[in-house]
């Protein structure tokens, strides 16, 4: 029986079209959805590019550079299998950090140290001109770029954004971005919401949102990756966060952005084990990771705000990560509170710090040593 989709008031609130986004989802999947021949054909003449679209034979992971990828477990960087890949002897998968546009000069002056590339949202720089975007095209001549999106909004019921769609795959092509990733929500309905809302975690929904990727990428013409996101409820939940996101995941054949820090929130908010939720993410599907801050507003309620130094508890959940699914590109997200440039270094060298370790023992387990 087919039913018709919710009708959308001519006001609402955010908090409405999250009640009416439910009713839709549960009830009818695809009332809105674009058929697959209105995409732009072309598109289908890419490939897919995540980490592996920069393959050199050095092998320097945090750069795209995975050396023999695809040969085996070692070196899959698109996979976020780094194996031994890296600088010299340390095996360093490599580390990123979110730009900033208050860091733009210093980026191009003098990469930092520790920076083996940088992300940026997309949407940001689409129609920025002038000397910002100068600094850009310099910038990237000296770093590879990753993309992380926030209006996709594939969780939601309005149509995807052809518009925007074509000026996200421009600006991929223009800058040769080694992977664009995605929330694993929805932000929009007839405007944007400014904010990133939870998809609920139902089969309706699985069907949903991984046909609603599956179309994206066949328009950019590569994998899209998709992050686990932080959030404070779960409107319809008929299984656990972990199995939604597994069967996205599978169902829609694409990657995924691991957010560590996310994965600590979610536990604290949601009383789970953040252990045993990290244990089941599928290794292969792991494109690169985040991590970041959050505040403590109470014991059993954390804010995901990416304004405060990384916590012990993520970076000890970090360390757990490399051990369960080996090194795999990380990135330092610092959104608000912005410090100096050398403070953030120095979470950048932890993160290097961190995974020379797990390199350091793969190679004794691996070769006897």
């Amino acid at each position: 029986m087919t039913t018709k989709p919710t009708k959308k008031p001519a006001t609402l609130t955010a908090s409405a079209f999250l009640a009416a986004s439910i009713a839709a989802v549960s009830g009818h999947a695809g009332a809105t959805e674009l058929s697959l021949d209105q995409l732009d054909a072309k598109s289908l003449d890419g490939g897919y590019m995540l980490f592996a679209k920069a393959l050199t034979n050095e092998g320097k992971c945090g750069e795209g550079k995975c050396g023999d990828a695809g040969k085996g477990d070692e070196g899959k960087c698109g996979e976020g299998k780094c194996g031994d890949a890296g600088k010299g002897d340390e095996g360093k998968c490599g580390e990123g950090l979110g730009l900033r546009r208050v860091f733009l000069q210093e980026f191009r002056n003098s990469p930092p140290t520790q920076t083996d590339f940088f992300e940026l949202a997309p949407e940001n720089w689409i129609h920025v001109h002038g000397k910002s975007r100068d600094l850009l095209d310099e910038i990237v001549v000296q770093l590879p770029m990753v993309c992380h999106g926030l209006s996709l909004n594939l969780g939601g019921q309005a149509p995807l954004d052809l518009q925007l769609l074509h000026e996200v795959r421009d600006f991929l092509n223009r800058y040769n971005v080694l992977c664009y990733s995605e929330h694993l929500s929805y932000s929009s309905d007839d405007g944007h919401l400014y904010d990133l809302l939870p998809i609920p975690f139902t089969a309706q929904a699985v069907s949903h949102v991984s046909d609603r990727i599956k179309r994206v990428q066949d328009f950019l013409g590569q994998q899209l990756a998709v992050e686990n996101v932080s959030y404070y409820c779960a409107p319809g939940q008929e299984m656990p966060e972990i199995d939604f996101l597994q069967q996205v995941l599978e169902a829609a054949d694409c990657s995924l952005l691991l957010d560590v820090n996310n994965i600590y929130v979610n536990s604290v908010n949601q009383s789970y084990s953040a252990l045993d939720f990290l244990t089941q993410i599928p290794t292969q599907r792991i494109a690169y990771g985040h991590i970041a801050g959050h505040r403590k507003e109470q014991e059993d309620l954390l804010i995901d705000t990416h304004g405060a130094d990384v916590v012990d508890p993520v970076w000890e959940l970090l360390d757990r990560a490399y051990a369960v699914h080996g090194v795999f590109p990380t990135l330092l997200e610092r959104d608000f509170n912005i410090p100096a440039l050398q403070s953030l270094e120095l979470e950048l060298q932890q993160i290097q710090d961190i995974q020379i370790r797990h390199q350091t023992k793969h190679r004794k387990i691996s070769t006897g040593v």
